[in-house]
Formats: C-alpha cells, sequence, structure tokens
C-alpha cells in the first residue's frame, strides 16, 4: 500500500471515531435547563449512566492515538 493510501486510511479513520464521538456526546449527554420557563427536563433513560463520565476520557484516548499514528 503506497503512503498516499495509508493517509487517506488514517484520516478515514480519525473521521469515523470524530463523527462516533460527537454523535455519543449528544446522545448521552444528560439535559439542560434553558429558562425557568420549561419545566424541568426528564432524566435520560441511558442504562449506562454511570459510565457516561468515563466515555468522553475512552473516546479522546482513542482520537488522540489515531492521530498520532
Amino acid at each position: 500500500m503506497d503512503i498516499i493510501s495509508q493517509l487517506q486510511e488514517q484520516v478515514n479513520q480519525i473521521a469515523g471515531l470524530t463523527f462516533n464521538t460527537f454523535g455519543t456526546l449528544q446522545r448521552d449527554a444528560p439535559s439542560a435547563r434553558l429558562s425557568q420557563n420549561y419545566p424541568e427536563p426528564p432524566p435520560n433513560p441511558t442504562e449506562d449512566a454511570a459510565s457516561f463520565p468515563e466515555q468522553p476520557k475512552q473516546m479522546s484516548v482513542a482520537l488522540v492515538k489515531a492521530a498520532k499514528q
């Protein structure tokens, strides 16, 4: 495999990791109250609510690892 193909594969991997990271953070982030005029947002019904703080760390490690390669 030539150097250009390797570079394209790595860029595609970084783009995929970034896309999945942002999508997961958007999906799993806790709801925020925008104004006092609205009722309190319902809690996020995820089964791994306890692992949410750990997910961004794991995803950022994967992104940094892919970028260093």
